[in-house]
């Protein structure tokens, strides 16, 4: 037995490395093997210089891509697989706007991403529990947070959706906003840019009374181009903030910041502070709203 090598502590399995090694102390976690990177890399600077992407190989590239991001922490960058998707569909085989600037995300993902960790310590992490809702006449937007960081009570926060940034994700063709969707989805972006310190390192539950938006909150992407943009910055920072999060619903009778939306600032919170939404999610619509007329 002297002679015998110690247990391994790292294994790779079909495209997955799993890492023991900071165990007990740690998490262990699971990232793409290096085999994987190489080969999803090599397939998307092919794509990139020959500006040709085919239906077939855009499903395959979609499920390649899909199946790397189990490895990923959180669900940041499953909305930067929708134009891979809508090619798969496609009788095209040039490659557009939004499939190069796709490409460019996954080729810096690929890099950059962080792994994903099993996660073995929450019970040492703070516990915040946060609501959100949005109402679709004026675009009014509710937040509140409860937090043992807090010792004063809950916080709260109210803000209007700008008009400009609504008909950037609407593309408005009549006087009547359709908008409620995104309005709700954006909550809780709202929370991770207003209370980013109260968030940081937590373990988050949050509560939506919108069920498409809670279903594209958990899932990481959209039906939309726009709500792929809310869902992904919101997933983006979740990881900036190594965040743990937990998306669920509440009833609109139950949720303590329904009236908030509307403007009516009473509440178990002693005072209510502007919203605030990312400085740049208007230059990321308007970005992609351009990508979508050149397409």
């Amino acid at each position: 037995m002297h002679k015998a090598p110690p247990p391994a502590t790292v294994f790779v399995v079909i495209g997955v490395e799993l890492n023991l090694e900071g165990l007990p102390n740690r998490e262990a976690t699971i990232k793409v093997s290096e085999r994987r990177v190489e080969q999803l890399t090599k397939t998307l600077e092919m794509i990139k210089a020959e500006r040709k992407l085919g239906p077939g190989e855009a499903a395959a590239l979609t499920g390649a891509l899909g199946f790397s991001l189990c490895s990923a922490f959180g669900r940041f960058g499953r909305a930067k697989l929708r134009p891979f998707i809508r090619r798969s569909t496609e009788y095209r085989n040039g490659t557009n706007r939004q499939i190069q600037a796709a490409i460019e995300f996954w080729l810096k993902f690929l890099v950059q991403y962080r792994p994903r960790e099993v996660p073995t310590f929450l019970s040492q992490r703070n516990v915040v529990v946060t609501y959100s809702d949005g109402e679709g006449a004026d675009a009014g937007l509710g937040i509140a947070i409860w937090s043992s960081k807090c010792p004063n009570g809950p916080l709260a926060a109210f803000c209007e959706i700008p008009e400009n940034i609504r008909r950037l994700w609407n593309k408005q063709k009549s006087e009547e906003w359709r908008d409620i969707f995104l309005i709700e989805a954006i909550g809780p972006l709202a929370l991770l840019t207003t209370f980013p310190k109260l968030l940081k390192g937590a373990v988050w539950t949050h509560y939506i009374d919108n069920i498409g938006a809670e279903y594209s909150l958990v899932k990481g992407s959209s039906s939309t181009k726009a709500g792929d943009i809310v869902v992904g910055e919101t997933w983006r920072r979740i990881v900036d903030l190594d965040v743990y999060p937990y998306f669920d619903r509440v009833a609109s009778a139950s949720n303590p910041v329904d009236g908030l939306s509307r403007g009516r600032r009473e509440g178990p919170w002693k005072q209510v502070i502007k919203a605030k939404l990312p400085e740049n999610l208007e230059h990321m619509l308007a970005d992609e709203a351009s990508s979508s007329d050149l397409d």
